[in-house]
């Protein structure tokens, strides 16, 4: 039995494939990258039956998705959703559906893993974080912008300072302008993640593509996790439409 997991994000999609028990294959990149990947190894998917997709991009994305499955593999591929509980975690939002997928889904993967007292947090286009008490109840969260987001906003909102490529090897503190944007955004968030530590005693558990700048200036014990969307996408007890 062959399944294949997807992580639609809002810059990138994450794969993981999954041959009986074991992960055997994953990638990341584009759509057209998923796509050529499904050509290439063709022969070797003909017994792939089941595709399970986290999606936060938009709609045309997802009906995309289901016309590359269903012209492929005639497989119709099953959308995660967000439930009140699932795999022992209870979502404390009062309106589930107001979630995102994605966020739900890192808490199922991490607490899978590490149980509960977590701080979650998944840097990306946004940073999100959660928490999750021992008993495994979702307290709530924060978004924040992504560091490429809030370095890209003061260069759109601001005269002084000329756009420039993100590179996450910056001096610290900053002896150049792009240094001391992007050590301004990423302190920023350290901030509230050394704060939300110390106040709920909790563990962080990070994952994300920015996940090791980030890291890189965190003197707390830190886990870090490559994708735990898709680590939760692949948990029992979750849900799909």
């Amino acid at each position: 039995m062959i399944k294949l997991f997807i992580d639609t994000g809002n810059s990138s999609i994450k794969w993981r494939l999954q041959s009986g028990e074991y992960f055997c294959q994953s990638g990341r990149g584009q759509f057209a990258d998923l796509s050529n990947y499904l050509e290439e190894y063709g022969d070797k998917l003909k017994d792939l039956n089941s595709v399970y997709i986290s999606n936060v991009s938009t709609e045309d994305h997802c009906e995309s998705l289901k016309r590359l499955f269903k012209t492929k593999f005639n497989i119709i591929p099953s959308f995660a959703r967000v439930t009140r509980k699932a795999a022992g975690v209870t979502c404390g939002y009062t309106n589930v559906d107001d979630l995102g997928v994605d966020r739900w889904l890192a808490m199922i993967g991490a607490t899978k893993k590490y149980g509960g007292n977590l701080l979650i947090v998944d840097a990306g286009t946004a940073i999100t974080l959660d928490i999750i008490n021992g008993e495994l109840m979702h307290l709530g969260g924060f978004i924040l912008p992504g560091l490429r987001v809030s370095s890209k906003s003061l260069v759109c909102n601001t005269s002084g300072i000329a756009d420039f490529h993100f590179d996450d090897q910056i001096n610290i503190p900053g002896n150049d302008t792009q240094s001391c944007v992007i050590g301004g955004a990423l302190f920023s968030v350290i901030s509230v993640i050394n704060n939300l530590m110390s106040s709920y005693a909790l563990r962080l558990v990070i994952t994300g593509g920015d996940k090791q700048i980030i890291v890189n200036q965190i003197s707390e014990d830190f886990l870090a996790e490559e994708n735990l969307v898709l680590d939760g996408l692949a948990c029992k007890g979750v849900q799909f439409d």
